[in-house]
């Protein structure tokens, strides 16, 4: 999707106990010189549309309810907006399909 992945585990994470941390930092390196507050600054659009700038941080907002809860990852991969969020794991397995006609990885075995 050529956008950088920015991983936040937050309060609600099973790995800390820290209300306002990230766990994700506690146990791996960051996946990129970005951090939630950075985002926050840079973006102007995030998607969807239950985030904004001042929620980034906000554990479980409407994860299992309301609009637009329990969306997989394959619904972010073509969103036009400079920010999409997700709560939850996409297998590798499930994107090839996805991948358009000329990416290098079209046709690549997952497994």
């Amino acid at each position: 999707t050529g956008r950088t992945p920015v991983v936040h585990w937050g309060g609600n994470s099973y790995f800390t106990d820290d209300e306002r941390g990230d766990a994700f930092g506690t146990f791996l390196e960051p996946l990129a010189a970005l951090s939630l507050n950075d985002l926050a600054e840079e973006v102007d659009s995030i998607y969807p549309p239950k985030w904004s700038r001042d929620k980034l941080a906000e554990n479980g907002l409407n994860v299992w309810d309301g609009a637009v809860s329990r969306l997989s990852g394959l619904y972010l991969l073509n969103r036009p907006e400079h920010l999409v969020v997700t709560y939850f794991f996409t297998q590798v397995v499930e994107l090839p399909p996805w991948l358009p006609p000329d990416h290098w990885l079209q046709g690549a075995d997952a497994m």
